[in-house]
């Protein structure tokens, strides 16, 4: 908390000074990573994986917005997430206040390109919904700051290896309860929350029932270092119930973009191509000497790792 006294701390203000300076710097690269204001944008962070982050969420038309909120395995908004109106939770005889006595539809471990992705369905084959395998990577190999003090929208900055950076706004989620309010919950709880595509197939140790009832979600913590100046992202798998609504950033659906190069790189097509098309090499004995990645050799689809 800064208090009067803080004001006459050099060390203090100075520290708060820089921090709030690296932050506006980390989202003016952001706003840079984006090439005109056409979105959404595939960005490139300079992960291992190649996987390329949208620059906004889904239902959004900037960066700067939150988007639409979506149940764990729906694709439309709705004004309610309650057990009642979740669309693959069902009680044999109404009575939805005994969780463990509840059915879960099992969509997929994955739900990915699928029918159930709301990234997929809303934006097209080109996108999907990103795994916890996707988002321990983006953690991993990307710097993230919270947003300053003075910023209308709070959120993390995510800036990869090449300088190249992402915002995720922190627009909390809705749980038992109507949409509308989390419009001003999200203003004063400062928690992003956003789906992955992977159900958690462990334990439920809330209530004692089985895993059918959570999915992992990325949970981060976008109070401004200024005021709480510890980590913000505590743990990686968190799990939540799939009722509940939550924002969605996409990433690049990398098996579409492998199905239409494959189309063209096709078996008579001898070589080594990134999963854009691009010939990297002829000769399919150079693929060790490649940084890890996806890659189309001889029209086939190969990982290095």
């Amino acid at each position: 908390m800064i208090t009067f006294a803080s004001f006459f701390n050099f060390d203090f203000m100075r520290k708060l000074f820089f921090t709030s300076v690296l932050t506006l710097i980390s989202f003016v690269i952001h706003a840079q990573s984006c090439p005109d204001d056409n979105h959404p944008h595939a960005i490139d962070l300079g992960l291992p994986s190649g996987t390329k982050w949208a620059c906004c969420n889904v239902g959004a038309d900037a960066p700067m917005q939150y988007g639409e909120y979506f149940s764990w395995g729906e694709t439309a908004q709705k004004e309610e997430y309650t057990f009642e109106t979740y669309s693959y939770c069902h009680s044999d005889n109404g009575d939805y206040s005994n969780v463990s006595s509840l059915d879960w539809d099992f969509l997929g471990e994955d739900i990915g390109g699928t029918q159930y992705d709301a990234a997929y369905v809303k934006w097209g084959e080109d996108w999907r919904m990103p795994s916890l395998s996707h988002i321990k990577e983006l953690i991993e190999y990307c710097e993230y700051e919270p947003m300053p003090v003075d910023s209308e929208i709070k959120g993390l900055v995510f800036t990869g290896s090449n300088n190249q950076s992402i915002f995720m706004p922190a627009g909390y989620w809705v749980y038992l309860g109507k949409l509308k309010n989390v419009f001003n919950t999200r203003q004063n709880i400062l928690l992003g929350y956003y789906w992955t595509s992977s159900q958690n197939m462990d334990y439920d140790y809330f209530y004692n029932v089985g895993y059918e009832d959570l999915a992992f979600a990325l949970e981060f913590n976008a109070v401004p270092l200024e005021y709480y100046p510890h980590e913000t992202i505590d743990n990686v798998e968190v799990c939540e119930y799939r009722l509940g609504g939550m924002n969605v950033r996409p990433i690049q659906n990398v098996t579409s973009s492998i199905n239409m190069v494959q189309k063209d790189a096709t078996s008579s097509s001898k070589g080594i191509f990134t999963i854009q098309g691009t010939r990297i090499s002829d000769d399919a004995r150079h693929l060790s000497q490649l940084p890890k990645g996806l890659y189309i050799v001889n029209g086939r689809k190969m990982a290095i790792r």
